[in-house]
């Protein structure tokens, strides 16, 4: 396993609310989207973020035996089951990190190469939603329930082949 997000002997370190929403996703699949999420940032080191874990999807993530030790205090390492798919050791979290760590408890943070972790575009307190949102903006081209689309029809992108005799239009062509 590769430690490096997650250990340092570097003396300084700052944590930071990240001021975006962040999102986990391990083989497309979201594993989290948060707004409240801690960022851990040491010298020479890739940022880590430490999501609450509330936001969490905990039921594809099962704790494994696994007890890391690091700058940070011990932590416990979770295994990732999904779609046929297990990655051991894919995320930790810290139940009582060393001082100056402690916003960090409970929090889950995520093995970079594995996951990834992405700072999205809203902010920590937007959410993607579709909440009063305009359905006739969203959806156009469907059928709004009375047999037709909300919108005229998309140009075709093929054509009807032309049949020398309009009545049979299968002739000729094998069906019967």
């Amino acid at each position: 396993m590769n430690d490096a997000p997650f250990t340092t002997s570097a003396p300084s370190a700052t944590i930071t609310r990240c001021p975006r929403r962040v999102q986990a996703l391990f083989a497309g699949h979201l594993l989290a989207d948060s707004g409240d999420v801690l960022v851990l940032r040491q010298a020479g080191q890739t940022p880590v973020h430490f999501f609450a874990r509330k936001d969490v999807e905990m039921a594809v993530l099962r704790e494994g035996d696994c007890r890391a030790r690091s700058t940070l205090g011990e932590a416990r390492c979770f295994t990732i089951v999904r779609d046929g798919q297990i990655v051991e050791d894919v995320a930790r979290c810290y139940v009582r990190p060393e001082a100056p760590y402690q916003q960090l408890a409970g929090r889950i943070a995520f093995q970079t190469d594995h996951v990834e972790v992405h700072e999205t575009d809203l902010a920590a307190d937007e959410s993607a939603s579709f909440e009063g949102a305009n359905v006739d903006e969203v959806v156009r081209h469907t059928d709004s329930g009375a047999g037709f689309s909300q919108e005229a029809a998309w140009e075709p992108t093929v054509s009807t082949p032309s049949s020398p005799d309009p009545d049979k239009p299968y002739s000729g062509v094998g069906a019967i």
